[in-house]
């Protein structure tokens, strides 16, 4: 049975600086460490990015419930944490699909859900894009069900999603904001400014420098919510951020110093200080409490001081 695995990788550790992926691996249920994984290739042939598509072909393992785990390496050379996904393993199907439903919250069995329809209008290709108006739920947390059936006569895997579902809203976006695990209250978060410069679209591509200064390394929760033009603050989105420790530097300085006298106008440095007799014959900074090492208590002749 081969697997293929599409991915797309990206570093969800926040640091001071920005990691580009320089390698990433996987493996199926027992950690056997960083580094022994099995290799994901990039689609771009070059892993030199924060975000990569990556694939890779793979001889799955026996049916039934399996842990699939993920990792990638930084730039830096550091390993980031395992990303765990769960995965039924089924015997291996390639018909074609014919049929697809789904239903709220309790199942009503296969072949008596509402159909969904693909959007080409016909069912045909394994892989289907498709499209449904779901109605019928009332406001609050419900179970999606979707499956579908292929040629073979034979109902797939049962999919499921929470979805929450609120009051229907058409309204314009007016203020977003963000924030850190504990809430500080609609409109007391950090402010998320439109990338066109206004909030004025039901839609809005968003941008923040996110501060993570005040955080100690581990998992946190980041938080992003929307108020619209009706004055009412959307649902929280979340999603845990892990924070890498600033990394310890150190730095070695190679210092080099060259001294200048106090240069005339000619070739030769001023002399007015030996000629008024102003140049001590025995050094004065040890006396004043400078450390000279083995020069402490250098002298000098009047003979030189003469020429």
């Amino acid at each position: 049975m081969r697997l293929l695995l599409f991915l797309l990788l990206h570093t969800f550790a926040i640091s001071a600086r920005a990691q580009a992926l320089v390698q990433a691996e996987y493996f199926w249920d027992a950690d056997p460490g960083a580094g022994n994984g099995t290799v994901l290739s990039v689609l771009d042939n070059q892993f030199n990015d924060v975000f990569e598509q990556v694939i890779s072909h793979d001889d799955a393992p026996a049916q039934g419930i399996h842990r699939l785990g993920l990792r990638v390496k930084g730039l830096d050379g550091v390993w980031g944490p395992v990303y765990r996904a769960t995965v039924d393993v089924v015997a291996k199907r390639v018909p074609r699909m014919i049929q697809a439903e789904y239903f709220w919250d309790t199942d009503p069995g296969p072949g008596n859900g509402t159909l969904i329809f693909a959007e080409d209008n016909l069912f045909t290709p394994s892989f289907q894009q498709v499209v449904a108006n779901a109605t019928g739920s009332g406001q609050g947390l419900h179970l999606l069900g979707v499956r579908a059936k292929g040629a073979d006569g034979t109902w797939g895997t049962l999919q499921r999603s929470v979805v929450d579902v609120v009051a229907k809203r058409l309204v314009q976006m007016v203020q977003a904001e963000y924030f850190w695990d504990t809430d500080p209250g609609p409109g007391n978060g950090a402010p998320i400014l439109a990338t066109n410069g206004v909030m004025d679209e039901s839609f809005e591509r968003v941008i923040r420098s996110a501060s993570t200064s005040a955080l100690v390394p581990g998992p946190h929760l980041l938080h992003v919510r929307s108020k619209g033009s009706d004055g009412i603050w959307g649902p929280n989105l979340r999603t845990v951020v892990q924070i890498d420790p600033p990394p310890t530097l150190t730095v070695s300085v190679d210092l080099r110093v060259a001294l200048q006298g106090c240069m005339g106008t000619g070739t030769l440095m001023t002399n007015s200080l030996r000629s008024a007799g102003l140049v001590p014959f025995t050094e004065p900074y040890t006396g004043l409490g400078y450390n000279l090492g083995t020069s402490a208590g250098a002298v000098t002749t009047a003979a030189v001081m003469n020429v």
